[in-house]
């Protein structure tokens, strides 16, 4: 992860500063604004949680509220920052559950969206829809939040 410069509210396509997967390239050694930002070596300020309330483990016990609560935290007027001279390494394989991109039989990613721990929950991303997208839009936004995660998981799985 390496930052979000910006996120569309009607399609939720993230812009990404640097590709996902991709050697990191020192020469961008810098501190960006990040329309979102990943749980894992994240700093937060006490003051932050006083403001805008904690992580959201009801709805988002494990995927989701890590971007949820840095989103809210913006909209309460905080900034979100990323360092590029802070490298956080992690294991996907470990924790990758339900993800799209991850070889995986049809069943199993089938039954993620029911797994509130998965990144593919049908509630974890009906919250997320409802709280960072238009509301007038839901129904649709929601459906193609889905439908990208069915087109994904089909893509790096009919290889």
């Amino acid at each position: 992860f390496a930052g979000v410069s910006h996120f569309n509210k009607v399609t939720f396509k993230e812009f990404k500063y640097h590709k996902p997967f991709t050697v990191y390239i020192p020469s961008h050694r810098k501190i960006l604004p990040s329309s979102a930002l990943n749980g894992r070596g994240t700093l937060i300020p006490a003051r932050v949680f006083d403001k805008t309330g904690l992580f959201d483990q009801k709805l988002m016990p494990q995927y989701g509220a890590d971007f949820d609560f840095s989103m809210r935290a913006a909209k309460a007027g905080f900034r979100t920052l990323i360092s590029y001279d802070a490298i956080v390494y992690g294991d996907t394989e470990e924790t990758g559950a339900g993800k799209p991109f991850m070889k995986q039989s049809v069943g199993k990613f089938l039954k993620s969206y029911l797994n509130p721990y998965s990144q593919t929950s049908y509630r974890m991303w009906a919250a997320f829809v409802w709280r960072h997208g238009y509301k007038i839009l839901f129904p649709f936004t929601y459906s193609l939040v889905l439908t990208k995660l069915f087109t994904s998981y089909h893509k790096n799985n009919a290889k």
